[in-house]
């Protein structure tokens, strides 16, 4: 059995992942991935995962960091500060966007959560074709399908 402990079945798992896309590998240039980045435990270790593997597979990791404008100013201080501090000791690129009023008026029609994805996704999306990434890496957890469950009942 396989250590989780240690790392490997969680190193194991994600490379025997990249191994089964279609042609990933194969080519001799770096793919760029970018990593939807929030600081969280979840895309940490995503991106602690795929730095540690950038190597073997071939990979370049870009972060990603999407200001919904919705948190405290220290809060989003702190965070900030972390994300800029972990991307320099990493030596990763890192790109932060901000919400330009499209939350909220998006929100009418499509309430907070959706409008907020629909902003994030779309920050995304640009900087894809910016940063030639050609994946999108985004770490969920069960705890955000359990939250999502929760706020809808609540709802």
């Amino acid at each position: 059995m396989r250590s989780i402990q240690s790392g490997t079945f969680l190193r194991d798992s994600v490379t025997e992942y990249f191994s089964r896309l279609p042609g990933f590998g194969k080519e001799k240039e770096r793919i760029r991935i970018l990593i939807g980045f929030s600081g969280g435990p979840d895309s940490v270790c995503l991106m602690t995962v795929l730095d540690e593997l950038s190597e073997n597979l071939n990979i370049d990791i870009v972060l990603a960091y999407f200001n919904h404008r919705i948190r405290p100013a220290e809060e989003l201080a702190e965070e900030m500060a972390f994300i800029r501090t972990l991307a320099a000791e990493k030596n990763l690129e890192l790109h932060i966007g901000e919400d330009a009023g499209e939350i909220e008026r998006d929100s009418v029609s499509l309430g907070v959560e959706c409008a907020a994805r629909k902003a994030r996704y779309g920050f995304f999306h640009s900087l894809l074709e910016k940063t030639g990434c050609r994946y999108l890496a985004l770490a969920h957890n069960l705890d955000d399908t359990v939250e999502t469950i929760v706020m809808r009942f609540f709802k």
